[in-house]
Order: structure tokens, then sequence, then C-alpha cells
């Protein structure tokens, strides 16, 4: 591949930072080599030859900000880094983390440099230190001759520890009897697969381990783990009890079947976006591989396991930061040399590519005549820096992103609000930092300092949060909000948690759901964080109007998650609906328009017309209260579907409208949910469903194989998902007798429902 001009900055290593250094060279305009000796020469850990290939876990760690490694992903993010929109793009449920299908976070790396036009891919090894300003980026497995060079220019200073890869097993090959789905304390749904073991399968196990034959070192090897990526035959080999409290603890986790604690734990996290393949969480080992087929087929429901790939150990090298490198990442003994990555003792995917990331940065100023500028040490890639980089440091060890590295905060709150306000101040220093280095300011003077800061408070859009808290789903949108009041989302993150579930029979929430959705909103507060929200708005919706403990639940989000919840009422939810669909539809603003909003428990309608005021009714009529009040047979029975039309019929009769709009349109889960199956999605594409149009015969025939089927065979439909396939029928034939009523021939479907309005509503009230 030829570059538009000679190459001016060569990258060595195609990893998590060399890739990340290529891509930010790059896109300052200036010319890059990047040389990666795979697959010429492959190393030991590595299976292909992709760029950014993820050897270990494929978890890039906490999302949010309550953890110093969230708050280095949304440095990066602003820093517009490629790990971390890779990461975005390939993105797998994961709980509270971030963790991805390797393949497509990899592939989408390789293709994007390898498509820019200013970056030179050479597929070579590098046995010499390149000549002009360069970064060595080889990693913890660069190669022999490459290390020697290194050695010649730095000393002997290398250290080394090993380095163990966890075992990833076929999706069809676990026993789905044997196991059961959850996070821990409920945090991010069902999104591990749990193995329970008791006390006699756990000592087993442990002897096991301890028993095996392991892969053997050479004699002059001692091998040094990094505590991070502990092989768990070692920890076996520390203490019968080391696993159950590492790796293996049951903290937070329940087995439905028995409703109790298991003794031991092993967790299986999803490794691929189809849910093909697990990782096995905290497995590192280094069994040789019959042996780890023996041992691990002892583990509850793995008793006939298939892997995908089997663990290995292999060595990571790294140089003693503190008397080599600069804060800047450039070496002492050669200052247009930097050097970035796990070789210089960061550890984790996300803190190497941050190297990657400083370091192209001070080579592109190098470059350009600039001098090479230090991170703020208030930010985590800055306290990170300056910590491996401390000369007056003894003993190196790597180290990860941590809160504990940053200057504390004069406050005086502490726990997860203390780490939010340290990650906030994190933030914003950086976006003062990049304002700084952007128009070539100094840092490091007090007054250019500040004119940095004023400048970044200036060009900021403001971040907007917004939760729909719903009888049946939890929505969050996150958007960003220009000068102009024109919001750009940045993320869309629902879950349904049903906390609906009772109250309609009991005018009381349902712990388990109340509990269930808190943890949602924490989840998606922290996702939403990670991202820069600064504000939040939240709505609930007809269970929290109509539970009598509806006060408490608002307390507890307000303690746990610091976000205030207005409980709305049926009309300014129905507002909130209207604000969403006409300005979020281009449609006639003369016609007639009705929309209907189909929630859990309760059902809006909103009638507009050109010159007349709005009205507005909010009917007792959600999916998930007609379910509980008529659905009694699987499938819905005659009775059951006579007695459903009879109580929506009744609640329609009673708004005493009796018109014919131009225009009906349908929005919130129900409705999108029903065109998602109408149109055979597989997966949901909120994009294709907006705007779509659906004609009642294909309601009639969407709600005919909802009444058809048992709810097993409803969870077997593509587009539908398995937690709503219960109330889908419900809900589509409140659709249904809508239609009927108003004798609409189609039903215009929108995306966006009352997340939508709250931001449309704070837009307003900014503009005002």
């Amino acid at each position: 591949m030829a570059c538009m001009r000679p190459a001016i900055i060569t990258v060595v290593g195609a990893g998590l930072a060399g890739s990340e250094a290529a891509w930010q060279i790059a896109r300052r305009g200036l010319a890059v080599r990047l040389v990666e000796m795979r697959p010429v020469r492959m190393t030991e850990a590595h299976q292909s030859a992709n760029f950014a290939e993820l050897v270990c876990s494929n978890s890039l760690r906490n999302a949010g900000l309550e953890t110093a490694v969230g708050v280095l992903k949304e440095e990066m993010r602003r820093l517009g880094s490629i790990v971390v929109e890779a990461a975005d793009r390939a993105r797998v449920p994961a709980g509270a983390a971030l963790a991805v299908d390797r393949d497509d976070f990899s592939k989408f790396i390789t293709e994007t440099l390898c498509a820019h036009p200013n970056i030179q891919v050479i597929r070579a090894e590098e046995s010499e230190l390149p000549a002009g300003i360069a970064i060595i980026a080889t990693g913890p497995l660069t190669s022999p001759s490459l290390t020697a060079a290194l050695s010649a220019l730095i000393g002997s200073s290398n250290l080394y520890f090993y380095d163990a890869i966890a075992p990833i097993v076929s999706a069809d090959s676990i026993d789905p009897s044997r196991v059961f789905r959850a996070s821990r304390w409920g945090r991010g749904g069902d999104d591990y697969i749990n193995c329970p073991m008791n006390e006699s399968q756990y000592a087993n196990f442990v002897q096991a381990l301890v028993n095996a034959e392991k892969v053997p070192l050479h004699p002059f090897e001692k091998p040094i783990y990094f505590e991070g990526c502990m092989p768990i035959e070692e920890m076996a080999r520390r203490g019968p009890m080391t696993l159950a409290f590492g790796p293996m603890r049951p903290v937070g986790l329940v087995d439905p079947r028995t409703g109790k604690r298991p003794f031991a734990v092993v967790q299986l996290r999803q490794d691929d976006h189809a849910g093909r393949i697990y990782n096995m969480v905290g497995f590192q080992t280094k069994m040789t591989y019959p042996e780890q087929r023996r041992v691990l087929r002892m583990i509850p429901g793995l008793e006939r396991a298939e892997f995908a790939r089997l663990g290995s150990l292999h060595r990571n090298t790294f140089v003693d930061s503190p008397r080599l490198l600069k804060p800047t990442l450039q070496l002492r003994a050669r200052e247009d040399l930097f050097l970035a990555g796990q070789m210089i003792g960061v550890e984790g995917y996300v803190e190497s590519a941050a190297a990657g990331l400083l370091a192209a940065i001070n080579a592109v100023h190098l470059a350009s005549g600039r001098a090479p500028a230090i991170a703020p040490r208030e930010t985590a890639l800055g306290s990170l820096v300056a910590h491996i980089t401390d000369e007056t440091r003894g003993a190196f060890q790597p180290m990860n992103a941590s809160y504990g590295l940053m200057p504390d905060l004069k406050i005086r709150t502490s726990g997860k609000l203390r780490k939010i306000a340290m990650g906030e101040r994190a933030l914003a220093r950086l976006d003062e930092w990049i304002a700084a280095t952007k128009l070539g300011l100094d840092w490091n003077r007090d007054e250019q300092r500040a004119q940095a800061r004023l400048l970044a408070s200036a060009s900021r859009n403001m971040k907007l949060g917004s939760f729909d808290i719903g009888t049946n789903t939890v929505l969050m949108l996150a958007v960003e909000i220009d000068a102009d009041h024109k919001p750009r989302t940045i993320c869309d993150c629902s879950r349904i948690t049903r906390l609906g579930r009772g109250v309609d029979r009991n005018a009381r929430l349902d712990p388990a759901s109340a509990t269930a959705t808190l943890a949602a909103i924490e989840e998606f507060a922290a996702r939403g964080r990670e991202h820069g929200v600064e504000r939040f708005v939240a709505a609930g919706t007809a269970s929290l109007r109509d539970a009598a403990d509806g006060a408490e639940f608002i307390r507890r989000v307000r303690e746990r998650v610091g976000i205030e919840l207005e409980i709305i009422s049926g009309i300014e939810e129905a507002r909130l609906s209207y604000l969403a669909v006409t300005r979020g539809l281009a449609l006639d603003k003369t016609a007639s328009l009705l929309i209907v909003d189909i929630g859990g428990g309760s059902t809006e309608l909103i009638r507009a017309s050109a010159g007349q005021q709005l009205e507005t009714t909010s009917l007792q009529i959600g999916s998930v209260r007609m379910t509980e009040r008529f659905i009694h047979s699987d499938p819905p029975s005659a009775e059951d579907t006579r007695r459903l039309i009879s109580a929506i019929d009744d609640a329609l009769a009673e708004t005493g409208w009796n018109y014919q709009p131009r225009k009906l349109v349908g929005i919130a889960g129900t409705v999108t949910t029903i065109c998602a199956v109408a149109l055979g999605m597989r997966h949901y594409d909120a994009a294709a469903v907006h705007g779509s149009v659906l004609a009642r015969t294909k309601v009639s025939e969407t709600m005919e194989l909802f009444r058809s089927r048992t709810l097993a065979e409803r969870r077997a439909i593509p587009g539908l998902l398995e937690d709503r396939a219960d109330v889908i029928f419900a809900g589509t034939m409140i659709l249904d007798r809508v239609m009927e009523r108003f004798a609409a021939d189609e039903v215009i479907v929108s995306d966006q429902g009352v997340r939508w309005g709250l931001v449309w509503r704070e837009i307003d009230r900014m503009r005002s």
C-alpha cells in the first residue's frame, strides 16, 4: 500500500498500542510506516495476522466512571481513540463491563488502518531500531532480534513475568440444565452463565488443579506472575480456599433452582456477538491441553464442553520505565524514540492502547517542532504515566489505571460518589488539556492553562441523559446537544425488568422486579457518565403512579444512583410522546394525527389537529396489565381473547372519541416489536423500524401468529425478545383494537418515545 507522502514516523507493532499510535498520527495528517511481523513471523500467543488481536480476555473491563479504567476509556474517546471506537462497535453483553466480539473488534481496526491513505503497512520483522522518529509498540512478545537491539540501547534493565490465557467454550456444548444465567447482585441482567459447585465438587476440582500436569518452563526461567492474570492452578496451590475467594467467589449470586448461594461458581462471559462462544472468567491456565480438557470438564455444566480455544502461557517482557522513560514516553537515551504499550509496564488492554495514544501525540509534536506534552496528573492517563515513569520508585511492577494514582479530592464525600467526582474532574482536565494542545498553549503555565480552561468550557456541547422507567422496560437515551440545540444520539439502552409485575393486583412493587430495575438504572447511568453525560432527567410512568411504595423506589434511586426520578401523570406522558413523534418524524402538520403509546401499565392516546388544542387521554390498558388480568391459558384461549377484546373496547369507548385520523402513529416497545417481527429481524435495527408503515392486515396477521403459539414457541419468533413474549399478544391486541376503533388502515411506527420527549422538553427549556 503506497502512502500519499514520504513516511515521517515509524510505528513498530500493530497490537493495541501500535494500532492506536498509527491511527492518531495518521488522523493528524502525518504519514506512518506501520511495521507488523505477523503473519511472516507469528508469536506463541497470537492466532491471526489481524491488528489489535485480543489474545487473553475479550473484556476491556468496567465501563463506568466509578472505575479509573472506565474514565480512561472516556478520555480516549475524547481523544479520538480507534481502539475504543472499535470496542463500542463490537460490544457484546457483559453487564457493566465493556466486552467485545474479538474477531469483529480486530477486523474493524485492521481494515480501517489498512484503508487509511496516510498509513503504509509493512508485513515484516523489524530487527533493528528504526532511524528517525519512531514508536516501538511490539508488546510483551517482542522478537528476539528487536529485543537485542533495544537492550543494546537501554542496557539489561528488562524484567519479565508470565501471562496466562483463559479457555473459551462453545455455547452449544454447555449443559443448560446444570447452569443458570445471572450477573452479580443483579447488575447487568443475565449476561453471565454461572456453573455452580457444592463444597464437595469444589474440593475435588481444586485437588485436580493442583495435581494436573502443567506446561514445563525452561530451567533458567523463573515464573513471576502479574496478580491480575494469575493461573488458576497457581491460585489453587496457594491454598484450598483461594479460588473460592477469587474468581470462583459466589457473592451476589443465587441459584434460582435452589434459592441459595452456591459454595463456588465458575462464570462464563459471552465472547462474540452471536453468543456462540463463552470465555471462562478468571480461568487463565498453564495446564497441558489434555489436562485442561479433563479437569475443566469436572465443572458442572461443562461435562461435554467443546473448547474453541484452550488456555496457554506466554512470557511478557517489560522495561524498567522509571529509569528509562520520560513522562512523555520518550526514551531518556534517545529522545526521538518512544516506547508504548504493555512493554512499558502498563497492565491491561485499555492502558496499553492509551500509552500508544500518548506516544503518538508526542511523536507528532516532535515531528512538528513542538514540545512534547505531559498529560494532566488529575486524568487517568496522566496519573498512570506519571506512576510508571516516577524516578523515585524502587522495585517496579506493571500497573493498571487506578483512582489511587490520582491526586485526592478535597471534598467530604466517599465511596462511589467520590470516585465519580474524581472521574468528572479527570474529564474536565482532559478537555482543557486537549484545548491547550490544539492551540499550542503550554499546559504547565498557569495563565495559558486558565485560557485553555475557558476555551474548553465554551466549546463543550451539553451531554444529557433521559430515563423512561416503564412498567415493562427501562430505557436510557444519552444525547449530545450542539449550539443549535440539535441532539445527537450517543447511546440508547433498554432492558425489560417488568417493574409493574403484580402492581395491578397488589398495588405494590414486586421486590425482585424493583431490584432488577434499580440495577438497570445504575448500569445505564454509569454507561451515560462513561460517555460524559453531565445531567439526567428521568420519568416514571404507570407502575410507579399506581404503586403505594413508588415514593420509596424514588428514594432508592436518588441514594444509589444520584438521579431524581419524576413520576409523571398519564397526561404528561402523552404530551412527551407527542413531542417525540412530531420532532422525530417528518409528518404533515396540517393533517389530523392520532398517536398511540402502548406501555406495560397504560396506553396513552394523543389527538392533534391543525389549529386545535392538543387532546390527550391515559387508559388503564397496558400489555402487562391486560396479560395479568385476562390471559390465563397457553396459548390464549378463545375465552381469554374474548374477554381481552371486550375490556380494551370498553376502555376505548369511554374516551368518547369518534373520528378517523389522517395519520395513526404507534410508539413504544409493543409497536416496535410488532414491526421487528413483521420485518423478520433477527437483530433489532432502530433505524429500519423508525418510520416504517404497517398495514392493518399485517398487524392482524402478526397478532394471530402470537395468539396461536405457546409461550415457548413465541420466544423463538425472530424479532421478539424472550422477555416480551408473554405480554406481546395483549399489547398487539390493543393496537389492533385502536386501529379498528379509529378506522385506520395503517400505522406509522416510531422508535422514539418518552425518553426522546424528555430530551425535547429539556431543549425547549434551554431555548427559552
